[in-house]
């Protein structure tokens, strides 16, 4: 049986995604870590450690979503 256009569409964006977070969970963190040294040393850092923080755990959560099957 012959996948549909739906069907090839949707592996496509589901590999894409993929690629996607992972590359991104690649990146992120290290790009997280220079924007927190760049911030101005009266920067409250609580909040700066709480945003980046948050961003590290999604991207984490969204690297284990690609993995899981649907």
């Amino acid at each position: 049986m012959r996948a549909t256009t739906s069907q090839r569409s949707r592996i496509f964006w589901i590999v894409r995604f993929g690629d996607i977070i992972e590359q991104l969970s690649d990146t992120a963190a290290k790009s997280i870590d220079q924007v927190l040294d760049t911030l101005p040393k009266d920067f409250p850092g609580k909040i700066a450690d709480s945003v980046a923080d948050g961003a590290k755990r999604r991207i984490a959560t969204l690297s284990t979503a690609k993995d899981r099957p649907d």
